[in-house]
């Protein structure tokens, strides 16, 4: 099945292990993982984006998790 309507643009945050300061309005959908890796935060993105659409835009905090050459 295919998403029905794409995402714009979607922002990547590592939180760490509070999720009490996350805000729906601004992040629609959170996903919690234990140990925030490349190979983990891929496996996510591929879930959202198979749900939503592939987007325009990618950003994200400039994490590790996103420079690696894994994410690339």
């Amino acid at each position: 099945m295919s998403p029905t309507v794409s995402l714009k643009a979607v922002e990547l945050e590592a939180c760490g292990q509070s999720t009490r300061n996350v805000r729906p309005i601004r992040y629609p959908e959170v996903s919690k993982i234990s140990i925030i890796t490349s190979a983990a935060v891929i496996n996510i993105m591929k879930g959202v984006f198979s749900r939503h659409g592939i987007p325009e835009i990618v950003r994200s905090d400039n994490g590790p998790q996103y420079s690696s050459h894994e994410f690339a």
